[in-house]
């Protein structure tokens, strides 16, 4: 069967929906359906079907901007889900978007592009410093968030700012991203030390 998350990717509900679905069932963005797919496979596929004006769905409200932002809200809450193959014939969400030879799908493929090289390189390379640049061209502001969930220390491994580190607190913060809060936290337990003595 489908999950309600699913459902919601597969018939294009409205972003602010499957934004919510997601917040009650995070773990939603993992499972596979009775084909094999996760919920990253169904909202690429749409977002394929609606910017070649294919028939989608008589429910189908989202926009193409909508779609877009579900595509990332799902690789913001299971960034694996780029490399993750949906049974026998689907392959992976990147494969899917990259047989698909137009030129709208730029976007949705170089979200996921972005993602799939993240994972596969180091946090000391030069190719996660320029996904990292690419995430805030685009104003992908849950950039920082996926780099954490991909490589956990990676605020050690970089030359990151530490003063910056109060400014990414709030930011997540804001967003309600509790889970980039507490990676953070893990990682630099320092910050929260005065004089030997916790705050």
């Amino acid at each position: 069967g489908q999950l309600p998350l699913h459902i919601a990717c597969g018939f294009a509900a409205p972003f602010e929906s499957v934004k919510l679905i997601l917040e009650s069932h995070p773990k939603a963005a993992k499972e596979a359906d009775m084909d094999g797919r996760i919920p990253l496979h169904l909202a690429v596929c749409h977002y394929l079907h609606k910017v070649q004006n294919l028939h989608t769905s008589v429910f189908d409200k989202a926009s193409p901007v909508d779609s877009l932002r579900v595509v990332r809200l799902l690789l913001e809450e299971n960034p694996w889900a780029v490399k993750t193959k949906g049974g026998r014939k689907w392959g992976t969400p990147l494969e899917l978007a990259s047989n698909k030879r137009i030129t709208n799908m730029r976007s949705i493929l170089h979200s996921l592009m972005a993602v799939n090289d993240l994972i596969d390189c180091d946090p000391l390379s030069e190719d996660f410093a320029d996904v990292m640049t690419y995430f805030r061209e685009i104003g992908w502001s849950r950039g920082d968030a996926i780099a954490l969930e991909v490589h956990q220390n990676y605020l050690h491994h970089t030359n990151f700012d530490i003063k910056g580190v109060p400014h990414l607190l709030a930011k997540f913060g804001r967003d309600d991203n509790l889970r980039a809060v507490c990676r953070i936290v893990q990682c630099m337990p320092m910050l929260f030390e005065s004089n030997g003595h916790d705050i």
